[in-house]
């Protein structure tokens, strides 16, 4: 009988990075995030051979969302791992009606402002879409 929970398998940890974001002056902002390994399934928010959990922030004016990606390797016998926080918007979205969806080699989010006519564009180009500084604190 196979080993379901994978609890043998090698854990490799990895980072999602080099986001891309467009569409910065309308009231749905794209953001993709890279990543090579994935594969969609019919559910638009599963990975083939893995899962993908989002979590937007806490705060009722949303500015932040986080993603765990794990996907298995039954070849190989590894679980890959990979992280992604997003840590300050430019400015608030509607965590309700903003959505992602996998498909092939990336991650894609639709982002709705809560000020649809908010154009996030001058802060982006000064700071890119994630507007905390790594030598800033949280």
């Amino acid at each position: 009988m196979p080993d379901d929970d994978h609890t043998d398998y090698k854990v490799l940890k990895r980072v999602l990075g080099e986001v891309c974001s467009r569409d910065h002056h309308k009231g749905v902002v794209t953001v993709e995030i890279p990543c090579d390994k994935l594969i969609p399934t019919d559910n638009r928010n599963l990975p083939k051979g893995g899962t993908c959990n989002v979590r937007f922030g806490p705060e009722s004016a949303c500015r932040s969302f986080k993603v765990k990606l794990e996907l298995i390797d039954e070849k190989k016998k590894t679980r890959t791992l990979w992280n992604f926080e997003l840590r300050r918007l430019p400015g608030p979205i509607d965590k309700q009606k903003s959505s992602w969806t996998i498909v092939k080699g990336m991650i894609v989010f639709k982002l709705h402002k809560l000020e649809e006519n908010d154009d996030w564009t001058p802060l982006v180009q000064a700071r890119g879409i994630d507007q905390l500084l790594s030598d800033e604190s949280s």
